[in-house]
């Protein structure tokens, strides 16, 4: 499952609109692709499902970072019809349980700038395949596709999930050993500081620690001899 990204570096532009079909129906060859995308959390899966006369001939799935939902399903789009472009397949009926997306692609209503170059990318590959229809359905109808988005959408779940466990696996294994190496780096100092004390001083260190001062070392320091006599328990 690839993350999915329909580029910003496309060559194609729509000149002619107009010539994209806005009328709805169905192909006379029986092709149908259904199209859906699952979005939470700025996070995005994709599904698409292409149908010969009832039969899928070809399906896929993909994640993505989008926005807001409307974004989500038009990435999808997309999705779907890449692929469906790179198997060659042409005459196709387009059908998508997001009302909104279908009235911008037959221009009923004018996109948000927001996703006007994602709307001008999905009108241009649609030409190429030849879409001669948009059809809004009920989600019932669209369940194939909205399958396979929902089962991506929770697979990138998954995965972000695995990747902060990992990660707090990584900060409590750092914290162990930072737990491991202070107390030999603070008996060091305090050995350092028994050298530097006058000869014969008595010392004793503490930690200040949540639960209170917790002795660390004790002992007597001849700075003469450079000897530190650890006290008997």
């Amino acid at each position: 499952m690839e993350m999915m990204n329909s580029g910003d570096n496309t060559d194609c532009k729509v000149k002619k609109k107009e010539k994209v079909n806005k009328r709805r129906g169905i192909s006379m060859n029986g092709l149908i692709l259904k199209i859906d995308a699952a979005w939470k959390e700025n996070k995005a899966g994709y599904g698409f499902a292409c149908f010969s006369e009832g039969t899928v001939i070809i399906k896929g799935k993909g994640v993505g970072l989008d926005g807001s939902s409307l974004q989500a399903e038009g990435q999808a789009m997309w999705f779907g019809l890449d692929n469906v472009k790179r198997k060659g397949l042409k005459e196709i009926s387009i059908f998508s349980d997001n009302e909104m997306l279908i009235k911008i692609l037959t221009k009923e209503i004018e996109p948000a700038w927001k996703i006007a170059r994602l709307i001008d990318r999905i009108l241009c590959i649609a030409m190429e395949v030849n879409v001669i229809a948009w059809n809004h359905c009920k989600r019932e109808i669209n369940e194939e596709a909205h399958q396979l988005a929902a089962e991506a959408w929770s697979r990138l779940k998954e995965e972000e999930e695995e990747e902060e466990e990992v990660i707090e696996e990584i900060s409590e294994c750092g914290i162990m050993a930072l737990k491991a190496i202070i107390p030999n780096m603070i008996c060091h100092l305090t050995l350092l500081l028994c050298i530097l004390a006058p000869p014969s001083t008595h010392h004793q260190w503490s930690l200040v620690t949540e639960k209170g001062h917790m002795p660390l070392i004790k002992g007597i320091c001849c700075s003469r001899t450079k000897t530190f006599y650890v006290a008997q328990p």
